[in-house]
């Protein structure tokens, strides 16, 4: 009984170590502030690049994009981890040769014939002798033979172990190249969001969106904002509405930002250079979310604007 209340003990403490650091953990990607940089130009060619640390840059990740180019390292304690590119070592070369290994074959002609073992490779002047030799071998053949399936396992699962991350780069670069078309037809689609914004049945949640993106604003800790742009939406009374709805953003007077629309143009455009620094916790974020989502009205005009946009 003695016994068996102690291993209950250790167990107990295992467990609540466990949760201890997992709870560790997560309070440390909640609480722990994400620092960023992004700086880039909408000129004849978009260009931009940032990078990402967290934890005294313990973990960060560097983008850039030019002409529909994509780029970005991931390190871990200054350690690249990807994008990696595949190497392929003597050990490998030396498995595959390995695993294509043929049974001992004759040949020549006469009574000279080849004989393959497990270590060397031999010729003998006569059947018989090949016959004791490939018989007083056989150990020495098992034993590589063993090796060789304990060698190729370790093997299969370090290539299955890449193609999972290989995957996981493919979606990743996909789901960016989706969110940059997205983009760049959003001014197409400007005024069915419009419509939508301005519809009476959508008035309480944008009002919710409003209230959280004020809400991250605050928390989101700029420590710089720079700007030089001009744009144009194509239309002087629509590109005067929004420049109204950007001056009643705060930031826009306590940073360094220069905007300057264009009412003549007729075509929808942005140009200049921007700078941004700051910090954000996802802590905020994570509330943020789960405020929103509560709410029915959200949900549904979350689906009416993927809607708008698949089109």
């Amino acid at each position: 009984m003695t016994i068996l209340l102690f291993i209950l003990k250790i167990i107990g403490i295992l467990l609540l170590s466990l949760f201890g650091i997992i709870f560790l953990l997560l309070a440390l990607v909640l609480c722990v502030p994400i620092h960023y940089r992004v700086e880039g130009s909408e000129e004849e060619v978009r260009r931009i690049a940032g990078k990402v640390h967290w934890l005294l840059h313990v973990v960060s990740v560097s983008f850039s994009y030019e002409e529909n180019r994509l780029g970005y390292s991931l390190r871990i304690f200054g350690i690249p981890i990807l994008p990696r590119k595949k190497k392929t070592s003597a050990l490998d070369d030396r498995d595959f040769e390995e695993d294509m290994e043929e049974p001992p074959e004759t040949a020549g002609a006469g009574n000279t014939e080849t004989v393959i073992t497990g270590e060397k490779i031999e010729k003998s002047p006569n059947r018989a002798e090949n016959k004791n030799e490939i018989h007083g071998n056989g150990k020495n053949t098992a034993e590589h033979h063993q090796t060789v399936q304990k060698k190729t396992p370790k093997r299969k699962q370090g290539v299955l172990l890449w193609q999972k991350i290989r995957s996981f780069y493919e979606k990743g670069k996909q789901t960016v190249h989706k969110v940059l078309s997205v983009l760049k037809q959003l001014p197409e689609k400007i005024e069915d969001i419009k419509k939508l914004l301005t519809d009476e049945t959508n008035k309480k949640s944008v009002s919710l969106v409003w209230k959280e993106l004020k809400y991250l604003l605050h928390h989101s800790g700029f420590r710089k904002i720079k700007t030089d742009l001009t744009f144009s939406m194509g239309d002087p009374a629509v590109t005067g509405q929004t420049l109204g709805v950007l001056c009643m953003f705060p930031m826009l007077y306590r940073y360094e930002i220069n905007i300057f629309p264009d009412f003549e143009t007729e075509h929808i455009y942005i140009k200049g250079t921007y700078l941004i620094k700051g910090h954000i916790r996802l802590l905020h974020f994570l509330l943020s979310g789960i405020r929103l989502w509560k709410e029915k009205d959200f949900r549904r005009f979350v689906k009416q604007i993927m809607k708008k946009l698949e089109r």
